[in-house]
């Protein structure tokens, strides 16, 4: 019973000092608040991999269309990734009434290649602009969004920008659980950025220079996965370059909104597809704060089950679960006041409880399960 009583305080003293860490990194981080500049030279190319988009990708190119950005100096690069819906006929529609959209087709490539490594590949292959920002189908952009990256790149140089990404404003209890959870995502990975500690990145808004990804390609890279690329990049550019090189847009102007999962069972999906793919990335860090957060969770709610029937279990689990409460609510309260998503907090505490349960559920899924992504199972 003392063993168990300490393996509980130690695994949620450790996380509390991890995320509080991690929370230090955000609020390091300067925001950025970008002055239109007369001139831009970095020519850009915006490449999104989309499958089976038919009913979002117009959203998401007339937001790209309508930026507040030089009209010379940015393509829009889009790769069907085998769509079974219209997704290309409504990129055609709408890149007749402009020159700036590419459609390439996967299907008609040589190579017969598919999945989002290599739509994304095939896209940054044939662009033509200096810098790469890749998005998602499902995006939606404020109107500064692209000089925002690009003045950030302009005038500090990094090799890799990762900007920040939230989900479309929820109504059902299950969607606000997403929100939160997404947020607390997404700001782990700046903070974590913050403190040079390169930790995750999000490639529905993330940008670098095409070089370095062709130097990243002719790098030889686990295939066995048929996404994650964005995450293979990142350790990879922090492998040669330096974790410094690698920056967090930290701005309003540069968020991108993309739409939640649309029930729990998508949403599941989602996470395993992420979580599976964490020990095959080549960065101990990362696998050190996937472990602490997962054990925690195991003694969160093992102990808590436990402590029904074993009194002594009661004091430590209280402590536990006041060390997490306390450490994600340090990390949430002004990360929600950046995005403006403080109404989120309100379900703050139902959220704790079902997040170890999560946490604990998607990650023991994700060790021994496959997935379903866009009609595919992977």
């Amino acid at each position: 019973m003392t063993f168990a009583v300490i393996a509980i305080l130690v695994a949620g003293f450790t996380y509390f000092c991890l995320i509080v860490w991690l929370s230090s990194g955000w609020r390091r981080l300067k925001p950025f608040d970008p002055i239109s500049k007369t001139k831009i030279s970095t020519t850009v190319s915006i490449v999104i991999a989309a499958r089976n988009e038919e009913q979002n990708i117009a959203h998401c190119l007339n937001d790209l269309l309508a930026q507040d950005f030089y009209r010379k100096k940015y393509e829009i690069i889009v790769i069907d990734d085998h769509s079974s819906d219209n997704t290309s006929e409504e990129v055609n529609r709408i890149a007749t009434l402009t020159d700036k959209i590419k459609l390439i087709r996967l299907a008609e490539k040589k190579e017969k290649a598919k999945g989002k490594k290599a739509a994304l590949a095939a896209g940054i292959t044939e662009a033509k602009g200096e810098l790469i920002i890749t998005t998602d189908a499902d995006c939606r952009f404020h109107k500064q969004w692209l000089q925002s990256l690009t003045i950030y790149y302009e005038t500090f140089k990094p090799v890799m920008i990762s900007a920040p990404v939230i989900f479309e404003p929820q109504q059902s209890i299950s969607g606000k659980f997403y929100e939160l959870e997404f947020m607390g995502l997404v700001v782990s990975g700046a903070g974590a950025l913050g403190l040079n500690k390169p930790l995750m990145c999000n490639g529905a808004n993330l940008a670098f220079p095409r070089r370095h990804f062709l130097k990243f390609q002719n790098h030889k890279t686990d295939n066995t996965w048929a996404s994650g690329d964005d995450m293979f990049l990142m350790h990879w550019i922090k492998d040669n370059y330096g974790a410094k090189n690698i920056h967090f847009l930290k701005s309003s102007k540069a968020v991108v909104s993309t739409k939640a999962p649309a029930n729990i069972h998508d949403f599941v999906m989602q996470r395993i597809r992420w979580g599976s793919k964490t020990r095959a990335y080549p960065n101990t860090f990362t696998a050190l704060v996937a472990a602490i957060i997962f054990i925690n969770s195991i003694f969160l709610i093992a102990g808590s089950i436990s402590a029904i029937f074993f009194s002594a279990l009661i004091l430590p689990v209280l402590v536990s679960w006041i060390l997490k409460f306390l450490s994600d609510w340090i990390l949430l309260y002004p990360s929600s006041k950046f995005f403006n998503k403080s109404g989120l907090l309100k379900w703050f505490v139902p959220f704790q409880i079902f997040h170890a349960i999560y946490i604990l559920s998607v990650a023991l899924l994700s060790m021994f399960s496959g997935y379903n992504w866009k009609g595919r199972r992977l």
